[in-house]
Order: structure tokens, then sequence, then C-alpha cells
């Protein structure tokens, strides 16, 4: 069973509302599935912008070696 590859929303892993799931190859071996991946929606990518928005402010306040780290 390959490993499935959830979404990272305002720092917690998520499972995409669809449940659905895609494979990624290996391009040198096709038979050979990497992970899953989720089949994300509209809502999931509008999940993320606003938790990136919502905490741009904060991280553009931390210099540049502390957002390195």
């Amino acid at each position: 069973m390959s490993e499935v590859f959830h979404n990272l929303i305002a720092g917690q892993w998520a499972e995409c509302k669809s449940k659905k799931t895609f494979p990624n190859t290996n391009p040198a071996n096709t038979d050979e599935v990497i992970g899953l991946f989720q089949a994300s929606g509209v809502g999931e990518v509008e999940s993320a912008c606003d938790a990136a928005r919502s905490v741009q402010p904060a991280w553009a306040a931390l210099p540049a070696p502390r957002r390195g780290e």
C-alpha cells in the first residue's frame, strides 16, 4: 500500500473533503507508485489561502534568519 499524503492547512494535516486521491508514479519505473496525493478542490484551496493570509503579517515580521530555521 502506498503512503497517502495529506494537505497541510493551518498547521494541520487534512484529508480532502472528496476523500479522493491520485497516484504519483516513478517516471523511471511506471509500475512503482511513489504515493497517493489528495485530489483537493476549491474548498481546500480557499482554506489554505485563508490560513496563509491570516498568518502572513506575523511571518513577514520575523527576521529572515528566524524564518529560515
